[in-house]
């Protein structure tokens, strides 16, 4: 693997953490049940989000549940479902960002998959150039 393509994947894993940090802050901001007081507690979520979505694929993976689902496809209802678990429990674990109702969660982790999916195919078109 180059340097190159090492630093396209680092600049679009940060790319998502903030990006995704960015989406939970901006649906706090509409008072749909989710309240964040700032944006580091919006990107702390975004980065609990993103590990546990990596883990629950990889585990999926290692554990052949992908069966004739494509990858990519089961990688993004992953990343919505474990969006939206890890938003309902967040604010037990995540200071400064609190739950009240089922919609401001299923509207970010939405978003947060929406984004998933452009961001791969931006990177992916980046490492093709």
């Amino acid at each position: 693997m180059s340097a190159s393509v090492i630093l396209v994947i680092i600049l679009s894993v940060v790319f998502m953490f903030i990006g995704n940090g960015f989406i939970i802050w901006v649906v706090g901001k509409f008072g749909l049940g989710l309240e964040v007081d700032n944006f580091g507690s919006a990107f702390t979520a975004a980065i609990v989000i993103a590990i546990v979505s990596v883990l629950a694929h990889w585990l999926f993976g290692f554990l052949n549940l992908t069966g004739a689902v494509t990858i990519n496809w089961l990688a993004h209802t992953i990343s919505l479902i474990v969006a939206g678990i890890i938003l309902m429990i967040s604010d037990k674990f995540v200071k400064g960002m609190r739950v009240k109702g089922f919609l401001g969660a299923l509207v970010a982790s939405v978003f947060i998959a929406l984004f998933s999916v452009l961001s791969e195919r931006l990177v992916n078109y980046i490492l093709t150039l």
